[in-house]
């Protein structure tokens, strides 16, 4: 099963290149497709120094969000799985082999990363931040009678035949809630897996913010 991997990018020139290294370096990479979201510093440059055929580089014209960023690289994936991969490096490649696991054994429809029993380290991050994704992932469990633990982990996995039967809409960083719902209601098989996590502060550029806690909320109503 060959892989698309969707790396969305916002101002993280200081990890992009060594994220797309990363990721090349991974089995079954079919094509890599880049989306900048209009980033202001110099990570387009970065991701054009690059070179493999593998990569394919979309530049936004102004800056929309990770949500329109991974609509956009879903459109354009024709691997037969397609994985969400951070640009920031919070979330580390080597794990993209666990993340296909459940694919190949177990017939894995979606999967999805989880933060709290992690494979092999965890950075200490926000304490908040881990508050408001117990309530969040406890809202999303209540509404569609699953057990995950971390809804709003990035590291998400899909076949693209399934990913072709829902329509996504969110342009921000709701695109998780969104996502997560509308696969739910689908007869599919879903695993979750333990992967590395290398949690950033806001000084070295940490986006996710408390009101996207609280949009996320909105969206569990919303689905």
């Amino acid at each position: 099963m060959l892989l698309t991997v969707i790396i969305p990018c916002y101002n993280e020139e200081k990890t992009i290149d060594q994220t797309i290294a990363k990721v090349l370096n991974q089995e079954n990479i079919k094509e890599i497709i880049i989306i900048d979201d209009n980033s202001t510093d110099n990570s387009i440059n970065v991701i054009r120094k690059v070179t493999s055929n593998k990569i394919l580089i979309i530049r936004n014209h102004k800056n929309f969000g990770k949500g329109y960023c991974v609509i956009e690289g879903i459109r354009k994936a024709s691997g037969d799985i397609i994985l969400i991969q951070d640009a920031d490096l919070e979330y580390e490649p080597k794990d993209i082999s666990l993340i296909l696991r459940p694919f190949l054994e177990f017939n894995a429809d979606f999967v999805i990363g989880t933060r709290f029993q992690a494979k092999t380290y965890r950075k200490i991050g926000y304490f908040y931040h881990t508050i408001f994704n117990k309530f969040v992932t406890f809202l999303v469990n209540l509404k569609t009678n699953k057990n995950f633990t971390d809804v709003e982990c990035g590291y998400k996995a899909i076949k693209r035949s399934v990913i072709n039967n829902i329509n996504l809409k969110e342009k921000d960083f709701r695109i998780e809630i969104e996502l997560i719902l509308k696969l739910t209601k689908l007869e599919i098989n879903i695993f979750e897996v333990p992967i590395s996590y290398n949690a950033r502060t806001y000084k070295e550029g940490k986006k996710i913010r408390t009101k996207d806690a609280l949009l996320a909320v909105l969206a569990i109503f919303k689905y």
